[in-house]
Parts: C-alpha cells; structure tokens; sequence
C-alpha cells in the first residue's frame, strides 16, 4: 500500500471538514476532474461516486467504511484491478494528522502498480498536503 502523511495546525474536526466534502475536491486538486456523487446522500456507507482523474479512465467508488469525524474508504473496480483508498485523520502533537493510502488487487494490481507507482505517490503526497493546508486556512 502507498501511503502519505501530513500534519495540520488545524483540528481534527477541520482537516476532516475539508477530507469529507469529496465533491469539492476538484476544485482545490489538479489531480481530480471532477467526483460525482451518484448514489446515498452525502459521505455515508454504500455511497457512490462518479470520480475523473487526469489520465485515468473515469471510475465509480464505493463507500465500504466510515467513521464519522474519523476515517473512511472507498473502493473502485475494473476487470482484473480493484482500487481501494483509505483517508485518515488523527490528532497529532500541534492539530491534526492525516493518512492517505491507496492499493491495487486483482490480477492486474502488480503491473499497475509497477507503472503507476511513483506517479500515485506524488498525487496522494500532493493531496495530503492541500487537504492539510485548506484546513489550515479554514
């Protein structure tokens, strides 16, 4: 699993403000075009989204957990690859800290992530970032 942190003046309840509000993300992101929530009403279990992705085909992600205020994960699949991204917000020494990752199964997880790997983890680092700042900023 990739994984990347980062730490925010902000509280927990702020960072997760920011990580919840999944529709948004395109508009402070370069790595979404657009997410769509396409079943459930809000950030719930079993919800759906429609998300783009700069030089990925278009995806449907399902909410598989939630903890409210906390955590969840989302899960995408394709033939041969199911992606799954998990979000994270703990309380660290001066705020809060946040945790994305992000993993390939399937018969076509090895290959993807011997091609995807290194670009996958600059867009979570960038993500972990902005979503850290944007709290930051309220």
């Amino acid at each position: 699993m990739l994984k990347a942190y980062a730490d925010a003046s902000a509280s927990v309840q702020q960072v997760w403000t920011v990580l919840a509000d999944v529709t948004s993300w395109p508009e402070h992101l370069s790595t979404f075009t657009s997410v769509t929530q396409v079943e459930g009403d809000g950030l719930v279990e079993g919800a759906r989204y429609r998300v783009r992705q700069p030089g990925l085909p278009p995806a449907t992600y399902e909410v598989l957990a939630l903890t409210d205020g906390e955590s969840f994960t989302w899960s995408a699949a394709s033939p041969g690859i199911t992606t799954r991204a998990t979000h994270v917000v703990t309380a660290g020494a001066d705020g809060a800290s946040l945790e994305l990752g992000i993993e390939w199964r399937g018969l076509l997880a090895r290959p993807v992530a011997l091609l995807a790997a290194r670009r996958t983890a600059r867009m979570i680092e960038l993500e972990a970032r902005t979503f850290a700042r944007l709290a930051e900023q309220g």
